[in-house]
């Protein structure tokens, strides 16, 4: 149904009216209060969306109950949205994408979707009870404290002081803030969930996002800590119940973790770009995306059973192809011991060969944690039966990790070791000393392992 007045689609709904499109040119208008003498009681989803016109200002007023989730979306023009007292609800992302920099909340708002999605300021009535704010963050207010909702996501601020007496921190608090580095957390808060500190990051590039994290007022037995650039949370009272790593904030290229950490939070390593990571705890449960947007190329599991045994692990995973990485890094958090080798393997033994994979075969060999059966036999066969290539890769890269790593996995036969050696005396001119190095590495394994014998491999 139109109105009379043929700019508004309406609807009747009980209790009075839903406005559900809007087909006027204004630039300035007032949401009319009543329809044919029915009470306007909602704004339908998408009723202002794209809107066609030049539509600056709108006014909402009390009578309406409702504004239904994107109702004012996309209208670009938009610069002033004034919701009167008595609104009580307002859908999810009810204004975005608009030119509108602040928003009042009155007190007679109860509940906001996704707060989240609001691009624009918001600037709550101080008679409400059930919201707070402070112009950047926005809080709900609980029986036993505040909660954390969101937090401007355009506000040009680098700092932030969570506000006293906060106990918890919503999961898409921070999403979409692009400049926010340094965050104070009172030591009242005792709830964050997991990938909730993530959201603060510019252009989803790796080892950008908050950098500094405090607890104020911390004491001995409180929730959260910080320790040398992580945040942590404590999974009980006792020590023995381990620590849970939720955030790994300071940039650093190496990272151990202490022996206590039980959990590793998702996204816990997603901004502090660390390329090596030493883990010692014995057990510890990893989240499939714990380490999504780290440009991790080692992770080293270092503990005391195994270092009594002279058996760490250490795990090599690619840094020329992101997303190659990104899929093998979920083999963490399957359920199947501290690494689910499967795709691992598999990529190894398919896919073609580079430094890298070649360093990371060989890392596998000696690292053979998790191998099924007929996976080693793949991957030697990839040394051997592309040895040409594999010589070529390693002597061109002056890579003599390669090659002694080629000799300790006995990978060769004294026939083939011959054969490696001929070539390298034959075609290894080109490269210089590198190749000279590599015959040298291969010569002197070979007398080693299989004893001297009088050959002529000069180049």
């Amino acid at each position: 149904m139109v109105d009379e007045s043929g700019t508004f689609e309406y609807e009747e709904m009980p209790g009075g009216i839903r406005i559900t499109r809007y087909t006027g040119g204004a630039e300035s208008l007032r949401v009319p209060e009543t329809v044919n003498g029915a009470p306007v009681r909602e704004l339908g989803e998408y009723a202002f969306y794209e809107e066609d016109g030049k539509l600056r200002r709108a006014v909402v007023p009390g009578t309406v109950k409702k504004v239904g989730p994107y109702a004012f979306a996309m209208c670009s023009y938009l610069e002033e949205l004034v919701l009167e007292d008595g609104v009580e609800e307002l859908g999810e992302a009810f204004a975005q994408s608009t030119a509108v920099k602040k928003i009042r909340i009155p007190a007679s708002v109860k509940v906001i979707e996704a707060p989240e999605e609001i691009e624009a300021a918001l600037e709550v009535d101080g008679g409400n009870p059930f919201f707070k704010g402070d112009g950047f963050g926005l809080y709900s207010i609980e029986e036993n404290g505040l909660r954390l909702l969101r937090v401007n996501p355009e506000e040009e601020r680098e700092s932030y002081q969570v506000a006293e007496g906060t106990i918890a921190v919503a999961r898409d608090a921070f999403h979409g803030n692009g400049h926010l580095k340094s965050v104070d957390l009172p030591v009242s808060v005792k709830e964050i969930p997991e990938g909730a500190l993530s959201g603060s990051k510019r252009t989803g590039s790796a080892g950008e996002g908050i950098e500094e994290i405090n607890v104020i007022g911390w004491q001995q037995d409180a929730l959260l800590f910080v320790w040398d650039g992580c945040l942590y949370k404590r999974l009980g009272a006792e020590p023995a119940d381990g620590i849970e790593l939720v955030y790994a904030f300071r940039k650093r290229r190496m990272l151990t973790l202490p022996r206590d950490v039980a959990i590793i939070d998702e996204f816990a390593l997603t901004n502090c770009g660390a390329e090596v990571l030493t883990i010692t705890s014995e057990r510890v449960d990893i989240h499939r995306n714990a380490f999504r947007g780290c440009p991790l190329r080692e992770i080293d599991l270092v503990t005391r059973s195994r270092e009594e045994e002279g058996d760490p692990l250490r795990i090599l995973f690619p840094t020329s192809v992101s997303h190659l990485r990104e899929d093998l890094m979920e083999g963490f958090g399957t359920g199947r011991g501290f690494y689910d080798f499967t795709e691992y393997d598999r990529t190894l033994a398919e896919a073609y060969l580079s430094r890298e994979r070649i360093d990371m075969i060989l890392n596998r060999l000696e690292h053979p944690d998790g191998m099924m059966i007929g996976v080693r036999e793949k991957l030697l066969s990839r040394i051997r039966d592309e040895w040409e290539k594999v010589i070529e890769i390693i002597v061109k890269e002056d890579d003599r990790d390669a090659a002694a790593a080629i000799c300790d996995q006995n990978i060769l036969t004294p026939d083939e070791l011959d054969e490696w050696i001929r070539y390298l005396s034959e075609f290894g001119e080109g490269f210089g000393t590198s190749a000279r190095d590599k015959m040298v590495i291969f010569i002197s394994y070979k007398h080693a392992k299989f004893g001297k014998e009088q050959h002529d491999y000069s180049l």
